[in-house]
């Protein structure tokens, strides 16, 4: 990549890590036109079904264009910890997308190559969790206990439906244990119930918990919901919904560039929409550490 954020016109290998059980079972359309565009345009595409895969082509990465990310923002996920140094595109072809809506990525495999074609580049922030690199949000919780229940009785395609009976035993179920919460940068202390961080301004469903979060400032966007319980809980979505949430007294808001995360007893935390584990957890920002494909006139976020 030159100092223009363009791509160097001599690489021409395009490595695809699809995502079989990604979306809707029609979207395999979708990435045969991506590859037979990308072929017209003289760019040779190799597609990786399986995740090891993806890694040995990487490991021996020569002439590699960019890795394209198809299917979801897991799918995504995977490309920026598998082949952190080689710029990434999105094929969005998962349930939400959010970083290709955010970016104004649509599902066009035609349109992906054309983007990959022309080659700009725009340099993002990511996060780190225990390690492990993520682009949107994590949270620690009753959000990611039920991001762990479904992922543990996923076998196919899932939909946005999948999540709702996950969501009510979530709901009957859920301990709610508080959780602390350490801001390295001040040194604060903050406990609550629900923690989440954001790299992006984008959250499932089209909630905007954190809308002044941006993937170029160098920070994340902490929320600390202090209170326990179903009840409290539809409390502050609902100050979400309503885009009151700076003025509910006990949702806490920071910007930080790392967090210690932990608590009594375990408590499970989740990445991009994929388990990620459980507390304790540090959480940090890794600035401009990706570098994602962007078309030419991509539209301000």
């Amino acid at each position: 990549m030159d100092a223009n954020g363009q791509l160097d016109p001599r690489l021409r290998r395009v490595l695809v890590l699809a995502n079989p059980r990604a979306g809707s079972e029609r979207s395999g359309h979708v990435l045969d036109e991506l590859v037979s565009a990308l072929r017209a345009r003289g760019l040779t595409p190799t597609v990786c079904w399986q995740l090891d895969e993806l890694s040995q082509r990487v490991a021996g990465a020569e002439g590699v264009r960019c890795v394209v990310a198809a299917g979801g923002d897991g799918t995504l996920l995977e490309v920026v910890n598998r082949a952190p140094h080689l710029p990434a595109a999105v094929l969005p072809l998962g349930n939400e997308n959010l970083v290709a809506r955010y970016c104004g990525v649509g599902r066009s495999g035609r349109a992906a190559a054309e983007v990959i074609a022309a080659g700009r580049v725009r340099r993002l922030d990511l996060a780190r969790v225990n390690g492990r690199l993520f682009c949107l949000m994590a949270s620690a919780g009753f959000d990611a206990d039920v991001v762990h229940r479904v992922h543990r009785k996923r076998r196919g395609h899932i939909n946005r439906l999948t999540y709702a009976v996950p969501v009510a035993r979530a709901a009957c179920s859920y301990p709610f244990p508080p959780m602390d919460v350490e801001v390295e940068d001040t040194g604060e202390r903050l406990r609550g119930s629900q923690v989440l961080l954001f790299n992006l301004p984008c959250y499932g469903g089209g909630l905007r918990i954190a809308p002044e979060a941006r993937p170029d400032d160098g920070l994340l966007d902490l929320c600390v919901f202090e209170r326990p319980g179903p009840l409290h809980l539809g409390r502050y979505l609902l100050a979400v919904v309503m885009g009151r949430q700076g003025k509910v007294a006990d949702l806490q808001r920071r910007r930080v560039r790392r967090v210690r995360l932990s608590a009594g007893r375990p408590v499970p935390l989740q990445a991009d929409g994929d388990p990620a584990g459980a507390l304790p957890a540090a959480v940090e920002v890794v600035p401009g550490a990706l570098n994602l494909v962007v078309a030419p006139s991509e539209p301000r976020p």
